[in-house]
């Protein structure tokens, strides 16, 4: 069963109670977010704290994307190599 517990968190100047199963992860992510769109609030010097989140929150999703790719690339060239040497192993053993 998971010990799920109540976290409350401060981003961009506003809080928030989080539900969490792991509580140092939730801070460290909360910890990026807020720096994510402090920094971005200083790049775009008056523009509305929505614009700042979606912004914020397109940055994050390409970054997802792009560590997707990487591991479905890493992915790829792990099976690749498993069938080379499934390959040899079976010359071998013939």
């Amino acid at each position: 069963m998971s010990s799920n517990k109540k976290l409350k968190i401060k981003i961009f100047d506003k809080e928030f109670t989080l539900v969490v199963e792991d509580e140092e992860r939730a801070k460290d992510v909360s910890a990026y977010v807020n720096s994510l769109m402090n920094d971005l609030s200083t790049d775009m010097m008056g523009q509305p704290p929505q614009t700042i989140a979606t912004v914020a929150a397109l940055n994050i999703a390409n970054d997802l994307y792009i560590e997707k790719d990487l591991a479905n690339k890493t992915y790829q060239e792990a099976t690749e190599r498993l069938n080379k040497l499934n390959l040899l192993l079976e010359g071998i053993s013939e």
